[in-house]
């Protein structure tokens, strides 16, 4: 499996910046990518995936940066190389993800864990 060190920032208050596999669910971009790759939280990252909700992530460099909104707000490909967010927009480096989606990905993701658990 494929290695990728990536760092989140300026996300809502309460989210968890440092996730790992022993707290599933916690992180849902944690949790998808680690899904194709091992996944390293890193201060030196090869991708950042940044939101909204401050602007720490101005002071990361040399890695490619990934917007992240679920705010009605549009990515600015001045500042980011892709984008995450709810907008159709007729660009190949936007993926469109609305909230719903990531709601269904975790609640799916919650009910596999929970019914793991069971069986164990």
């Amino acid at each position: 499996m494929e290695k990728i060190k990536i760092k989140f920032a300026d996300f809502w208050g309460g989210f968890n910046y440092n996730p790992n596999l022993s707290n599933v669910g916690d992180n849902v971009f944690f949790d998808m990518l680690s899904e194709r790759f091992e996944v390293e939280i890193s201060d030196t990252p090869d991708i950042l995936i940044y939101s909204v909700f401050g602007n720490s992530n101005q002071n990361i460099k040399d890695c490619k940066r990934v917007f992240y909104t679920g705010e009605n707000i549009r990515p600015n490909f001045e500042n980011c190389d892709y984008a995450i967010s709810f907008d159709y927009i007729d660009d190949p480096r936007n993926h469109r993800l609305p909230l719903s989606g990531i709601t269904l990905y975790e609640s799916n993701i919650k009910k596999t864990f929970q019914s793991q658990r069971i069986l164990l």
